[in-house]
Parts: C-alpha cells; sequence; structure tokens
C-alpha cells in the first residue's frame, strides 16, 4: 500500500475516528491494483488535498489527479484508454501528469 496522506485542520482529527474515508482507501486500492496489473506502475503515494480531489504520485514520478465526488471507476477508464492508445511507454518518461477531474475529457502534460 502507498503512502497515504491527507490534509487537514488538526481541529478535525479525533482520537479513536478514521483520518481517511473507507470509501478513499477502498478508491486508491481500485486504483493502485489498475495500474500494477495493466501497465507496471506503482503508487509511491496518495494525497487527499480536500474532500474532493485525490493526488496519486506514480512510481514514475508523474501524478494523475482524480475528483472524489465523481464515479472512480469512470475516472479509471479515462485513464487506461489514455494510458493505452495517447500515452505510449516511452513518452511516460516525459509526462507530469494526468487529470482526470473533468467529465468529458482528460488533460496531461
Amino acid at each position: 500500500m502507498p503512502i497515504i496522506t491527507q490534509t487537514l485542520n488538526s481541529n478535525d482529527i479525533f482520537t479513536g475516528e478514521s483520518v481517511v474515508d473507507r470509501n478513499v482507501i477502498s478508491a486508491i486500492s481500485k486504483i493502485e491494483k489498475n495500474l500494477k496489473d495493466n501497465f507496471q506502475i506503482d503508487i509511491k503515494e496518495a494525497l487527499v488535498s480536500n474532500p474532493l480531489r485525490l493526488d496519486i504520485k506514480t512510481n514514475e514520478n508523474w501524478q494523475i489527479y482524480f475528483d472524489l465526488n465523481s464515479d472512480t471507476n469512470l475516472q479509471i477508464i479515462k485513464l487506461n484508454s489514455l494510458l493505452k492508445n495517447e500515452i505510449s511507454q516511452t513518452s511516460r518518461a516525459s509526462l507530469q501528469y494526468i487529470d482526470l477531474r473533468f467529465k468529458d475529457r482528460a488533460y496531461y502534460k
């Protein structure tokens, strides 16, 4: 499992409570399995920067931005399509990010 961090106000943390939501952990697990099984990419870090955004840092040093308010499975499908059809394995070396937070399309640089 990758390192999971979450940006929180220290007043929001109470003893005995989960810091990261169970649904977020489930989404990270799905993303991790998909990347590993289909593209041999590992996750180094997962950051929940606010309740709606999940940033994944890969072992190839590029990031993936997810919208936690949207269907993670659909975002994984968009990710798979990009990595299979548009972004070659060799071009991933210069990739900075893939942004999946928009419903109608994905962006990458």
